[in-house]
């Protein structure tokens, strides 16, 4: 009898937790479609439910994002919603808004960042669309998110000090509009290594940095670079830069880490560059891949290029490529092509 209970408490539990899996899916997608996307005329939704999660305080939080597209196929729109216990926290929409590129909080417990991809000009039927990354940084207060950094690049179009003043449910176009004209609204250049953000790593009890930097051409947008470096022995030099406005971050898994570069090619359309090294000893890191795909809106990927496979390309390891060397002769393995 004790073991039937057992049985069907643990069944119970076990139907509760699913469902409650997929109430915030199903809440947030009924709200998208019957609020902010639907009375704007955003037609052709796609209810994105891969969800993107943090983790502060002991909670987590989950960043669940809904698209928006018209009829026309050239005007887009973007819904986030914050759910934690399956609950709903707080959402904001965005028109004009292409891609959530990324979400992280690895700099500070308190602080999630969004990067985001911004619509700057239209495409025609006859020209692509320009689009731009900027960065929305949120601070949790007592259980409610607020905006505590706007950016774009170099750009810093606010940053709050002192008392925080918009909650992100707040966070809709006016808003950024009304930032990015205020008379204060800062506009800086800024030397490379004002904005840093190391990540401390280790590797078989070997202490490293990744640092990832954000670098400025003329004062605008962001030129992001990333670099590896042994504790202690960080260099102002940044060997891996993109040489377009776009994002970079890193991807670490066991003994292998990846330097990954976003950039938009048109306005539906992003290029990945993914550069992989495999650690085999103090200050050795080899090239195990390097490629690139191209993906749409929705995740689709459209093309992938290899352009060197370890496994393939030198089976015997014979002619194994250190990280300074694929910094040193591959100065454009960041451009359209890759050196030979």
């Amino acid at each position: 009898m004790r073991f039937i209970l057992s049985f069907l408490l643990s069944s119970c539990l076990l139907l509760a937790c699913k469902i409650c899996s997929t109430c915030n899916w199903d809440q947030w997608n009924k709200l998208s479609k019957t609020d902010f996307l639907k009375n704007r005329g955003y037609d052709q939704i796609s209810f994105k439910k891969e969800k993107n999660e943090v983790n502060i305080h002991s909670q987590t939080y989950s960043f669940i994002h809904v698209y928006g597209k018209k009829a026309d196929d050239f005007h887009r729109a973007l819904c986030v919603g914050v759910f934690s216990a399956s609950k709903m926290q707080d959402k904001f929409c965005l028109e004009d808004m292409e891609d959530l590129l990324s979400l992280k909080n690895s700099q500070n417990p308190d602080l999630v960042e969004l990067q985001l991809f911004q619509i700057t000009k239209p495409p025609t039927p006859t020209t692509p669309g320009q689009k731009s990354p900027i960065n929305l940084v949120f601070k949790l207060v007592n259980g409610i998110f607020y905006l505590a950094r706007f950016s774009s690049g170099s750009t810093v179009f606010y940053q709050a000090k002192g008392g925080l003043q918009y909650s992100l449910q707040e966070i809709n176009n006016n808003l950024l509009d009304k930032l990015r004209q205020h008379k204060k609204a800062l506009q800086t250049t800024l030397a490379p290594d004002n904005i840093t953000f190391p990540q401390p790593v280790r590797f078989q009890q070997e202490s490293y940095v990744l640092i990832r930097r954000i670098t400025t051409k003329e004062g605008k947008f962001g030129y992001p670079c990333l670099n590896i470096a042994q504790r202690g022995q960080e260099s102002p030099n940044m060997p891996l830069c993109l040489k377009q406005p776009g994002q970079a971050d890193f991807v670490v898994k066991r003994n292998y880490v990846t330097l990954e570069f976003f950039t938009p090619l048109f306005t539906n359309v992003t290029r990945k560059i993914m550069i992989t090294f495999i650690y085999k000893g103090p200050l050795l890191f080899y090239l195990h891949q390097y490629s690139q795909q191209d993906y749409d809106r929705k995740g689709t990927i459209l093309g992938t290029q290899i352009f060197y496979r370890q496994s393939f390309n030198d089976p015997k390891k014979e002619h194994l490529i250190t990280f300074e060397t694929f910094t040193k002769y591959y100065p454009n393995a960041l451009g359209q092509n890759p050196c030979p």
